[in-house]
């Protein structure tokens, strides 16, 4: 009797155990706690306040790719459609706050632009070709070239302040 009811444990232990090993468990891979997250609907990004980029692949929940882009804290992130660039609001909170673009497939900074404040927000233009943030002023709007980083002027009217 008393050989049945361990082995009924033993198969009851078992059990639990696999089906809770069976389950699949995601490690945010974040060691400090997650800020911003930016989706195309197939990959998700995510970045802590220290810097950590962390790409999920949302169907296998599996982790694509970890990459440091920043020493600073960051304050927003914003990916491209093709999730091939990735920009970065990264600052000291105190007088430094510049704007970085990543090639994510290559895992390479390609440009950093100083910024006076910290924008309201930033965004890729649809097709890409853009990086486009606003800072708290009447001509609000700054579009930076994704590619080399240089201010293109687009827009030659007052047009007020912008916000996401």
């Amino acid at each position: 009797m008393h050989k049945i009811k361990f082995l009924l444990l033993l198969i009851l232990i078992l059990t639990i155990t696999f089906i809770a090993v069976s389950e699949p468990v995601i490690n945010s891979g974040h060691s400090n706690p997650i800020q911003y997250f930016s989706s195309n609907g197939k990959v998700l990004y995510s970045c802590d306040n220290v810097g950590t980029l962390i790409v999920w692949d949302t169907y296998t929940q599996f982790l694509l790719k970890k990459l440091q882009v920043s020493h600073l804290q960051v304050k927003d992130i914003s990916v491209n459609a093709e999730g091939t660039r990735l920009a970065v609001v990264e600052t000291d909170t105190i007088s430094s706050f510049k704007l970085s673009v990543w090639d994510l497939e290559a895992e390479i900074k390609l440009f950093s632009h100083k910024m006076d404040e910290l924008p309201l927000f930033v965004e890729f233009s649809p097709k890409g070709s853009y990086v486009v943030y606003s800072k708290a002023d009447w001509n609000s709007l700054i579009f930076l070239d994704a590619e080399k980083g240089y201010e293109v002027p687009l827009l030659f009217e007052d047009y007020g302040i912008v916000s996401s």
